[in-house]
């Protein structure tokens, strides 16, 4: 009887206990809680699984990103730059000669070049005008700052080679400067290099001397093109209401110092055929000079074959 007792528990206890299979709760979320410092998410410090050889920081070198920015910024670009190659980007390097034309113009600035002849231009006090004019021609000419053009016309069989060897490339002669190691001759050249390239920028030339002794002069010539701000040369010069957009002209102003009387400034606009001088004396005896020579002046231009002349006596418009 006892061992069907111990039978009956045996089987009942196997069979009461048998697993059912029951619907399972779900899971449900745990409730948020703050994190602590030791559980938040930490910045990557190291990892073997990293190519060593690379940069030690993914992040541009912000060693202060953290938590869910850590994260992207490994996702988006750290691992793709891992797998991508760095681009090498070549660097610009400057020929010989370009890096001497950087050195010329370092401490220059925008200015016209200015011409300054030792001698004045004539050595009496009553030069004759076709005389002076030539000689200041020549001052301008023989300058050095047109040598490259003379020697094409020079080649073309348009120039003499006697006019050449006048200007300052062509002078051979060298000599030490006192207390410096560059030779008188080469820095000479260099600043007239300097020059050329100042009158390429702004292609305007200034000239600055004594007309005879005692008198200074100062003159500047430049070059404009007529963009349609400057209505007034246009309607002048091409005698219409509508000029020709196009068109260049030539600015001068020209400044005399004479002792006794005073100073006289003039401004001269010349496109083509038309010519306007436009005079502005400082002082009412050279006023009086200029209004009594105007007639002989117009005079002379008109010989000249202007078709258009004007000239005016008071300020430039």
């Amino acid at each position: 009887m006892s061992g069907i007792t111990f039978l009956l528990d045996t089987l009942l206890h196997q069979v009461l206990g048998k697993r059912v299979d029951t619907a399972t709760p779900e899971r449900q979320p745990a409730p948020v809680k703050p994190l602590t410092p030791a559980d938040a998410v930490q910045q990557l410090r190291s990892d073997s699984r990293l190519d060593p050889r690379r940069d030690a920081t993914l992040f541009g070198g912000n060693e202060n990103i953290s938590g869910k920015n850590a994260s992207e910024t490994i996702s988006n670009s750290g691992l793709q730059d891992i797998s991508r190659p760095k681009i090498q980007h070549a660097g610009v390097q400057l020929s010989t000669v370009a890096r001497t034309l950087s050195e010329l113009l370092r401490d220059t600035q925008e200015t016209a070049p200015v011409i300054r002849p030792v001698r004045p231009l004539a050595d009496s006090d009553q030069p004759r005008a076709m005389e002076l004019a030539a000689t200041l021609k020549s001052s301008v000419e023989n300058s050095g700052l047109f040598y490259e053009s003379h020697l094409l016309r020079w080649y073309r069989g348009e120039r003499e080679r006697l006019l050449l060897e006048s200007e300052p490339q062509m002078q051979t002669g060298a000599g030490g400067a006192p207390g410096s190691g560059m030779p008188a001759k080469e820095e000479s050249l260099q600043v007239l290099l300097r020059q050329q390239l100042e009158l390429l920028a702004t292609p305007q030339l200034r000239w600055e001397g004594e007309v005879w002794p005692g008198h200074y002069l100062e003159l500047c010539i430049r070059m404009r093109e007529d963009d349609g701000q400057n209505a007034g040369l246009a309607h002048y010069s091409s005698g219409s209401e509508t000029g020709d957009a196009s068109e260049t002209f030539w600015e001068v102003d020209l400044k005399l110092v004479l002792p006794v009387v005073g100073e006289i400034s003039l401004h001269l606009t010349m496109s083509d055929d038309s010519l306007k001088i436009v005079a502005q004396p400082e002082t009412p005896v050279v006023e009086n000079l200029v209004a009594n020579k105007m007639p002989d002046l117009h005079r002379q231009l008109d010989a000249l074959g202007f078709v258009r002349l004007q000239l005016d006596i008071g300020s430039v418009q």
